[in-house]
């Protein structure tokens, strides 16, 4: 088992390592708005999003074998996991796991005991019922899960001692069996990368399992891992989970909301400078409030994840300007707006929070240099 462990520790090695991929994402107040009436998707979504790999180590415990009579520390034996997975929405997912484990026996007649390997491959169905009974959130701190699946098991590296030589005992010659299984694990949230599993299974395989056929009923395992699930970075460069329903229960306020956004958007055009110079390289968005609140509705979240997708564009040189149109009810409501602004935008969408400035008075943005390329966000007060 000690070339296991190593084997398992290189692994952790590699896959401690930053991964780096390419991805783009084209994305439009327009496109995001058009999606949103179709009741489809918040975010462009692709094949490749939402996988997951995790290494895994624990310990089998044996049922119904050879082993009922013995202590539990003696049916106790190590194990060891590698899955590959994908979710395919916040609630279904399917992974493949392949399993290495080191068995042990014991002969009633002889009080003797053996031990043999086995390697498992199968493929489970993933249920969140976390995200299933309750909204689903992209950085929750606990996820519970349940899965069933099924899958083939190769046992192989039997003992072979003296006192079994005639095969009287157990047969030492490897087989192949099927397995099911079923159980449930609980992801705890290290980091938008990282989660701790902890895992418990329950395997049914045939009585041969062991390389003695008593009563020709299942054999039993159940195995309790512990590990790390980490998450592929995904198109958007992100490795959250990639997809947010619209609630269509909701589409006839959006349609309302989405007409008073238009409103506002012509009342910028008409008021001085907050138009875009086509001969510059900066790109306004407009974010507007209810009068007096610091809150961003469902709409207006639209324009915030323009911002960051077109920082994204931009590359990490470009400067994110959040600035005042018109009159708000005081200053200090103004910077308590940009607070909730700064935070969604480094939190939720990853901008780093040096490339975010704070300029109360419009006219100094707009008078920087327009060769550069920038982002001005007006933040505005809705007529209603």
């Amino acid at each position: 088992m000690n070339k296991t462990i190593i084997y398992f520790l290189a692994l952790i090695s590699f896959w401690l390592q930053p991964t780096v991929s390419k991805g783009q994402v084209q994305e439009t107040v327009q496109t995001a708005v058009q999606e949103t009436e179709k009741g489809e998707y918040l975010r462009d979504y692709y094949l490749k999003d939402n996988f997951f790999y995790s290494i895994k180590i624990g310990a089998d415990y044996m049922w119904k074998s050879n082993l009922d009579d013995c202590s539990t520390l003696r049916r106790l034996r190590p194990s060891a996991a590698f899955s590959l997975g994908k979710w395919f929405s916040p609630v279904v997912g399917l992974r493949g796991m392949a399993t290495l484990s080191r068995n042990r026996g014991g002969i009633y007649a002889t009080d003797r005991g053996y031990t043999w390997h086995s390697f498992d491959l199968g493929v489970d169905g993933l249920l969140s019922l976390t995200n299933l009974f309750i909204k689903y959130k992209e950085n929750r701190f606990l996820n519970f899960l349940i899965f069933a699946g099924v899958g083939g098991i190769q046992t192989f590296k039997f003992s072979r001692p003296d006192w079994n030589a005639d095969h009287q005992y157990f047969n030492p010659e490897g087989c192949t069996l099927l397995q099911y299984r079923v159980g449930a694990m609980t992801h705890i949230r290290i980091s938008e990368i990282l989660d701790l599993s902890l895992e418990l299974n329950h395997n049914l395989i045939h009585d041969s399992f062991d390389g003695q056929v008593t009563n020709h009923r299942w054999d039993r395992r159940t195995t309790l891992f512990l590990g790390l699930v980490r998450r592929f970075r995904n198109n958007d460069k992100y490795h959250e989970f990639r997809y947010a329903t619209f609630d269509k229960s909701k589409y006839d306020e959006s349609i309302e909301k989405i007409n008073e956004l238009h409103r506002q958007e012509l009342e910028a055009a008409n008021s001085p400078n907050p138009v875009r110079d086509v001969d510059s390289k900066q790109t306004i968005v407009l974010v507007s409030f209810p009068p007096g609140s610091t809150s961003v509705n469902e709409m207006q979240e639209v324009n915030v994840y323009t911002i960051a997708q077109v920082w994204k564009e931009i590359g990490k040189d470009g400067k994110v300007y959040i600035t005042s149109l018109g009159k708000t009810t005081s200053e200090q409501l103004f910077y308590d707006r940009v607070s909730v602004l700064k935070k969604t935008l480094t939190e939720q969408y990853g901008l780093p929070a040096e490339c975010i400035v704070t300029e109360l008075d419009a006219r100094k943005v707009e008078s920087s240099d327009k060769a550069s390329d920038k982002i001005i966000v007006y933040v505005n007060e809705s007529k209603k």
